[in-house]
């Protein structure tokens, strides 16, 4: 059951009646500068029945004026009302933060203790001290009460509204949401920094690797004596290519007619060149600059011979293709070559009909082997 109570101010003329308890709070945060202009008003209206002179009257050598007749019930209920009023201002203003400075709250018995029935002004007067004691008390109130007269988001002992709770609650969750988007600020900038070290790792050690894989094949085409046997895998596939157009010749890896001899490679036009375009194999040797050049015999003036391999798995049944061309060298192809390859190659293009080659041995896994072997002069 929710309980219901009177305004702290309904003494001073607060007219909202009674009230829930639980509302009091937001109640008084609402209607405070109604509840300062009652508070004025009593003030003044016993500043005014106690006939006490204006500030700048009242000195030391002065002291308040004399009465003799004790308060009425109504000047005791102006200052219940003034008790209860002062003290909940108080804990709005911040001074439940110095104890010293403290009202305690009026009840039904504090007025009875802090003026008696019977009790005079001039013995009021006289509680207080001397006129010097009460000014000094006065003029400290007064400061510290415009000293606080800022509103206060730390309210003591005083019902806090609901919408202040709620907006420090939003208000920690954002500052928790922005270190939290700080510290991921930070962690993706220093993730973004190591992709990109290990990006330019990776580009770093894939030239590496093809640097590597260069020099092997150049190992492997000197080890070869003059001797090289070439495998085109995924012959089918060049095939078509070179019937569309798309690309006619392809080009073996380089090798040596010895480890110190001559750069060499191979090319074949899988769908033939010129007047043997459709109708045969065509192979042509083309020589390459090569690390030794300066030291061999130019132009070239040995025997190469060309073989297409018969790939059936009884020896006996074997028929290899092979042909030996004569070097020419007035020919532009067995002259020292200007470029990484010579232009101009030298070999058959009428070297094998396809018709042959086609649905034959020849042709293994989809893989054509060609063998080539360089003869020096001197052999």
């Amino acid at each position: 059951m929710r309980r219901s109570i009177d305004c702290v101010y309904s003494k001073l003329g607060c007219s909202v009646g009674k009230i829930p308890r639980s509302e009091m709070g937001k109640h008084i945060q609402e209607n405070l500068h109604n509840h300062m202009q009652l508070m004025c008003q009593a003030l003044t209206n016993i500043h005014r029945r106690l006939n006490i002179p204006a500030n700048n009257q009242l000195t030391h050598s002065h002291s308040l004026p004399d009465r003799t007749e004790p308060f009425t019930p109504e000047d005791r209920r102006m200052v219940e009302g003034i008790g209860n009023g002062l003290s909940h201002a108080v804990n709005l203003l911040h001074l439940s933060d110095n104890p010293s400075l403290a009202i305690p709250q009026a009840g039904p018995h504090s007025l009875d203790s802090f003026c008696p029935p019977d009790t005079s002004l001039r013995q009021l007067r006289g509680a207080q001290g001397s006129d010097e004691r009460f000014g000094s008390e006065r003029t400290q109130i007064d400061t510290e009460l415009t000293y606080t007269s800022n509103p206060s988001n730390n309210l003591e002992g005083f019902p806090r509204v609901p919408f202040d709770d709620e907006f420090q609650s939003l208000k920690s969750q954002n500052l928790s949401q922005d270190e939290s988007l700080a510290r991921h600020e930070s962690a993706l900038h220093d993730m973004k920094h190591k992709v990109e070290y290990h990006e330019k790792n990776n580009a770093a050690l894939i030239k590496r690797v093809k640097s590597l894989e260069n020099a092997l094949t150049e190992l492997e085409g000197r080890c070869s004596n003059g001797v090289y046997f070439w495998r085109i895998k995924s012959y089918s596939k060049f095939r078509n290519e070179a019937e569309s157009g798309e690309v006619t010749a392809i080009h073996s890896p380089a090798f040596y007619s010895s480890c110190f001899g001559y750069k060499i490679c191979i090319r074949a036009n899988l769908n033939g060149v010129d007047s043997a375009r459709g109708t045969h194999l065509s192979i042509f040797v083309h020589f390459m600059q090569g690390e030794y050049d300066d030291i061999l015999e130019w132009p070239f003036s040995g025997r190469i011979m060309l073989s297409v391999l018969d790939q059936n798995p009884t020896c006996e049944l074997r028929s290899h293709v092979m042909e030996t061309l004569v070097a020419k060298p007035t020919l532009a192809a067995f002259q020292r070559p200007t470029t990484p390859r010579n232009h101009k190659g030298f070999g058959y293009m009428e070297f094998l009909p396809l018709s042959v080659l086609d649905n034959s041995s020849y042709i293994r896994n989809d893989t054509l082997i060609i063998k080539a072997q360089i003869i020096g002069r001197s052999e």
